[in-house]
């Protein structure tokens, strides 16, 4: 019965599947990943790519917030670099960042290449870095430390 064209669990005529071409099966899965990225796309341009450049745009722009916008130009960079304030803590940044970035890095890759190796306590060393070790070092009322040693009666 196959061989007529026949369904065999219902003996009625089965209906032929359209094949598609290599360009139309391409299209297809394009669509398929568009619309699974869509969304996500969507929640990124409304909440972070709009607001990154409407804040570029006001750059250049005169506003408090209440009363209409208007042009400055480049007036409003003029004006922060004569700021001292800004100056300071633009050398602050560049400073920390030449300094504590390739310091940081180097440190890191040094740590990386030593736990690679065959050393004694490598699997425990390995483990201790995915646990926080910042909450020990918080201000006072709220470290570890600080609240361990005042229970044996040490203030710190």
């Amino acid at each position: 019965m196959a061989a007529t064209g026949l369904d065999i669990a219902t003996g009625q005529k089965r209906k032929k599947r359209r094949v598609l071409t290599k360009r139309q099966q391409n299209r297809r899965a394009s669509l398929v990943a568009y619309s699974f990225i869509a969304p996500n796309f969507l929640g990124f341009a409304v909440f972070t790519l709009g607001p990154i450049m409407f804040a570029f745009a006001l750059a250049f722009m005169h506003w408090d917030g209440s009363n209409p916008i208007e042009f400055a130009g480049l007036a409003n960079f003029f004006e922060l670099f004569r700021d001292r304030a800004f100056q300071a803590a633009f050398w602050n940044t560049i400073i920390y960042t030449v300094f504590s970035v390739p310091l940081t890095m180097a440190c890191s890759l040094g740590l990386a290449l030593l736990l690679n190796k065959k050393i004694f306590g490598r699997d425990f060393f390995r483990a201790a870095m995915f646990f926080p070790m910042w909450p020990l070092w918080w201000p006072p009322p709220l470290s570890g430390i600080c609240c361990s040693t005042r229970r044996w009666g040490q203030s710190t």
